[in-house]
């Protein structure tokens, strides 16, 4: 069994973001690309694949330059609709878990910025936050997440070629 392989299907809402060991989620030019690295690339993959619908917001979805996927189904949140693309899903921020539950998305994934993750794991609606962390330790995972404020516990790390992945989830809340 590979690491990729410790990711399994999640019903529930699963966000997925990588930042710098000192809290940076982009890197000078405003994207996660420049801080990502093959490894982080290959979980994003993995985690869309198992998940019913990927959601990100209107900055991300332009400065990371998404496109329709092939496979899926992509929902960004925006008060800019009309500007997405055909098969592109709008939502709008304060009911967009609702509306995805409403049309029976049971795992949803977030590839958010800092701004709605901090918003999502403020209001108690994140299940489970991967975090990766390329040249990182647990220390500056754990400090990433406390500065959201966020309730989680550790379910599990890895560090594979000096990447470290982690997984935190709500407690018996």
């Amino acid at each position: 069994m590979t690491w990729l392989d410790s990711y399994q299907p999640f019903d529930g809402v699963r966000l997925n973001m990588i930042a710098t060991p000192n809290g940076q989620f982009v890197g000078q030019a405003g994207s996660s690309r420049e801080i990502s690295n093959p490894l982080d690339r290959s979980l994003i993959i993995k985690l869309r694949e198992l998940s019913d619908v990927y959601v990100t917001g209107g900055n991300t979805f332009r400065s990371e330059g998404y496109k329709k996927p092939n496979h899926g189904t992509l929902a960004v949140i925006t008060q800019k609709p009309s500007q997405l693309p055909d098969g592109v899903m709008a939502l709008d921020l304060d009911t967009a878990l609702e509306k995805l539950r409403s049309l029976g998305y049971r795992r949803i994934l977030l590839e958010v910025g800092p701004h709605l993750a901090a918003k999502f794991l403020s209001e108690n609606l994140v299940d489970e936050f991967c975090l990766t962390v390329p040249k990182g330790r647990q220390v500056d995972a754990r400090g990433i997440l406390d500065s959201f404020g966020a309730n989680l516990v550790l379910e599990s790390e890895s560090k594979i070629e000096d990447t470290l992945f982690t997984r935190w989830r709500r407690g018996n809340d």
